[in-house]
C-alpha cells in the first residue's frame, strides 16, 4: 500500500468521522473484546535507506514473530497457558542442553585423563 492510498482512505473516512484514532492492529490470541490494536506516535517519509517509503511509528515496541513461535502461542493459549511461560520453558529447556553438552564434555576429558593415567 502506498502513502497516497493511505490518504484517500484517511479522507474518505475523516469526512464522516473526522476524530478517528489512527491505531496499528497486532494479533493477539485469545484477547475477548475490540480489535487489539497500538496507538501511532507519528509518521514520516522515509530518507537514506528507507527512501521511498512511509514509515509509521507506533507508541508500543513491535516485533516480528516466526511462524514457530505463532503456533507455539496458539498451542499455548489453547491450553490455557501464556505466551511467558512458553519463553521462560524455552529459555530453560536450551539451558539444560547447553548444561548436558557441558558435563558430556567433562566425562569425555575425565575418561581421557584416566586412561592416560593406565599407561
Amino acid at each position: 500500500m502506498f502513502a497516497q492510498e493511505i490518504t484517500e482512505r484517511i479522507l474518505g473516512q475523516s469526512s464522516r468521522t473526522p476524530y478517528l484514532e489512527a491505531r496499528i492492529v497486532v494479533q493477539s490470541q485469545g484477547s475477548v473484546g475490540s480489535t487489539p490494536s497500538v496507538a501511532v506516535s507519528s509518521v514520516q517519509a522515509g530518507f537514506d535507506w528507507d527512501n521511498g517509503k512511509f514509515l509509521i511509528y507506533p507508541e508500543q515496541t513491535l516485533t516480528t514473530l516466526t511462524p514457530d513461535d505463532v503456533a507455539a502461542i496458539r498451542d499455548s493459549v489453547r491450553k490455557g497457558g501464556s505466551w511467558h511461560a512458553y519463553q521462560q520453558y524455552k529459555k530453560q529447556a536450551e539451558r539444560i542442553e547447553a548444561l548436558e553438552a557441558e558435563l558430556a564434555a567433562q566425562r569425555a576429558a575425565q575418561a581421557a585423563q584416566g586412561g592416560e593415567h593406565a599407561n
